[in-house]
């Protein structure tokens, strides 16, 4: 073999390994399906499931454990963050506050609702009032997501505001995408590109498919 066929073959290696540590571009949301239109409903919580967790808690102190309760208005607890801009997201909703779309139920539940009512997507925007700026601790929590076409379920940690994203990170505790009845919960930072394909952690775990 020539050494010129030698470089040849070097150069192909060379570009093999290169490609295989990119990193491709996020890839877009997948194909928005509209919901299908539903009555306005009242305020009433989704059925609980059968195969619900139950939640033991830690022998030390709670950093914080709000009783929920259906006399307190959600605003008590959490800042409705309202618009219909999307935040980036290419979201068709309006956020509100209407207590249709978030409010605490009898059981002590937070119900976030999206609702479609002649052609109009209205839901809630939701960031506690607590902020939880621990160095070292454990979040507990239980949440029932629904998969459906269209939708985007999401309970997120995101850093004090104000923040300067993707630089901060995030944590994506649920997120459940367009029907695909799966939770990624994912630990990630920096932007989708090679240089900080180290960034992102994802976890992908089946959900219950709970309908819409």
């Amino acid at each position: 073999m020539v050494f010129r066929d030698l470089i040849s073959q070097a150069k192909s290696r060379v570009e093999e390994l290169t490609h295989s540590q990119q990193i491709p571009a996020r890839e877009p949301p997948p194909s928005y399906a509209p919901p299908i239109p539903l009555n306005k409903p009242q305020s009433q919580a989704p059925p609980i499931p059968a195969n619900k967790p139950t939640l033991a808690l830690q022998d030390s102190p709670a950093y914080w454990l709000p009783s929920l309760s259906a006399e307190v208005p959600v605003s008590h607890y959490f800042k409705h963050q309202l618009g219909a801009h999307g935040w980036g997201n290419n979201e068709l909703q309006n956020y509100t506050s209407d207590p249709t779309n978030s409010f605490l139920d009898k059981n002590g539940n937070l119900i976030v609702r999206a609702i479609s009512d002649n052609g109009t997507f209205t839901s809630a925007r939701l960031t506690s009032h607590q902020t939880l700026s621990k160095s070292r601790g454990s979040l507990i929590f239980s949440a029932t997501s629904p998969c459906a076409p269209g939708i985007w379920p999401a309970i997120w940690l995101l850093p004090r505001e104000p923040f300067t994203w993707p630089h901060e990170g995030e944590v994506d505790i649920l997120e459940s995408r367009n029907m695909d009845c799966v939770n990624h919960t994912c630990l990630h930072w920096g932007f989708f590109n090679g240089e900080d394909h180290d960034k992102h952690r994802v976890v992908e775990t089946p959900l219950q498919d709970i309908g819409a």
